[in-house]
């Protein structure tokens, strides 16, 4: 708890390091000092975020908040801070949680989790608070993204009647439109898990296959272009459009098989929709004749034994390599669209071709590794790193330009 001195010292610091920012000559730094004050900017940031957290679980507990006329704490947060209600929300949410949850608390405090973090492992330890430490775990593991689907496998698992869950967030299901301040119009639904995947899986066949026409013509657009293309052509057409052909056409679902045969999962199983998450083993069973799914059924590792002489992939490893790389396997890359298949191995040398040794990379990341970019092996999370052929070069013509710019400045314009 802050005592008069110690917030008085909060206080001070903090309008120290609005003077010192101010002051700051960010044109005079070195490109790899400004790399290191971006890590010292997230560090602040989550100092002061955390610090917001904790205090606002304060203000709401003691109705602090009544007396300045708001309706409610998420109104004095958005109006205080200067957020959307949709923030405050959130930030008051998460902060109620983290006074129940020391761990994540402190961990959150100590500067170890960045805002998201802290929000989707709080969410996921309120539902079972004895995975704390296996979720602070899988927060220095992973990236942002396998920590929110190591979060919602917590969640699922935790949930003692998903049935009963699928049907309150159905019952809560929505479709909302309204246009921003640009004149940009937008179309949000929510619903179960499933039901956006049928619809995620229409929209995203047809816009894969407008990339490749697009591609083929020499047009080059944002995925989400397509995926709005195809979106729109899906609700315009009042006959439907055929689903076209090909291996991709396809919802993947992983489920344990001993999950499958007793129609639910129990802790540590799994049974989800590559790229969505958890869904209940029901969902799976009542899909089972859907030409469009295909449904990864695995005995511990068993689906990484796939191997046949050839040079092309099987189904069945095409099948799993979608499960295993929905988006591109290039760090950092979230390209979902025209993803390309490829080998690990020299198929000159080994002439097989095995599921283990192939990745799925969008065409601009699979042309870099073409164009001999060092690509490492995948890590524990799938994904591998792209590095520059010559990366000392790079950072050398970087350092000379940034030298040149110097003496320029120092010497004054010309005449």
């Amino acid at each position: 708890m802050f005592t008069v001195q110690t917030d008085t010292e909060v206080r001070e610091a903090a309008e120290r390091l609005r003077h010192l920012v101010t002051e700051l000559d960010l044109g005079e730094v070195l490109p790899a000092t400004a790399k290191d004050l971006v890590e010292v900017g997230e560090q602040i940031e989550r100092t002061g975020r955390i610090l917001k957290l904790m205090a606002s679980a304060i203000v709401d507990a003691t109705a602090a908040w009544k007396g300045d006329g708001d309706r409610s704490l998420e109104d004095w947060l958005a109006r205080t801070t200067g957020s959307s209600k949709t923030e405050a929300t959130r930030t008051a949410a998460t902060g109620r949680r983290l006074r129940k949850l020391p761990k994540v608390a402190r961990a959150a405090r100590q500067g170890a989790l960045s805002p998201e973090q802290t929000a989707a492992i709080a969410d996921a330890a309120t539902a079972d608070p004895s995975a704390q430490q296996d979720l602070l775990d899988a927060a220095e593991r992973n990236d942002l993204r396998g920590l929110k689907q190591a979060c919602k496998t917590t969640k699922a698992n935790a949930d003692r009647d998903p049935e009963a869950t699928r049907r309150r967030i159905h019952a809560r299901r929505s479709c909302r439109t309204w246009t921003d301040d640009d004149g940009v119009g937008h179309l949000h639904l929510s619903g179960p898990s499933d039901a956006i995947a049928r619809m995620d899986h229409a929209i995203r066949q047809r816009a894969d296959r407008g990339f490749r026409h697009a591609r083929a013509e020499g047009r080059r657009e944002p995925s989400e272009a397509y995926q709005f293309d195809a979106a729109e052509e899906l609700l315009a057409s009042s006959g439907g459009v055929p689903a076209p052909k090909g291996s991709d056409a396809k919802i993947i679902v992983r489920v344990d098989y001993p999950s499958l045969l007793r129609g639910r999962c129990l802790s540590g199983e799994t049974c989800e929709i590559a790229g969505m998450g958890p869904i209940p083993v029901s969902v799976v069973q009542e899909w089972l004749q859907d030409a469009f799914l295909a449904v990864v059924v695995t005995k511990g590792t068993e689906i990484t034994k796939v191997i046949h002489l050839g040079r092309r992939f099987t189904a069945e490893q095409r099948t799993a390599l979608q499960w295993a790389d929905p988006v591109c396997a290039r760090k950092g890359c979230s390209n979902r669209l025209g993803l390309e298949y490829d080998h690990f191995e020299d198929w000159a040398t080994t002439h097989t071709t095995r599921f283990t040794a192939g990745k799925r990379f969008c065409h601009g990341c699979h042309h870099l590794k073409s164009q001999g970019w060092d690509v490492s092996d995948p890590d524990d999370d799938g994904e591998c790193t792209f590095t520059p052929p010559d990366r000392r070069e790079i950072l050398r013509q970087i350092s000379d330009n940034v030298a040149l710019a110097r003496a320029n400045r120092r010497r004054g314009p010309p005449g």
